[in-house]
């Protein structure tokens, strides 16, 4: 896995856990200093590795269960 893709897993398990604490793409964009398709991108690879990344209006998250 790519050490950016990892560097995007460690903080989405590390904080946003649960609906609950989705955080928005803009978000991601401005704490990893990378542009929106580079986020899209990203949550595409880990999903593709078997990370269940989950996402809607509100933003990104880790599945809980």
């Amino acid at each position: 896995m790519n050490k950016e893709y990892v560097d995007l897993y460690e903080y989405l398990i590390a904080n946003h856990v649960g609906e609950d604490k989705a955080i928005h793409s803009k978000d991601l964009e401005k704490k990893f200093k990378i542009c929106p398709r580079t986020v899209r991108t990203y949550v595409s690879n880990l999903r593709k590795s078997g990370v269940p990344v989950c996402s809607d209006e509100t933003g990104y998250w880790i599945a809980a269960t």
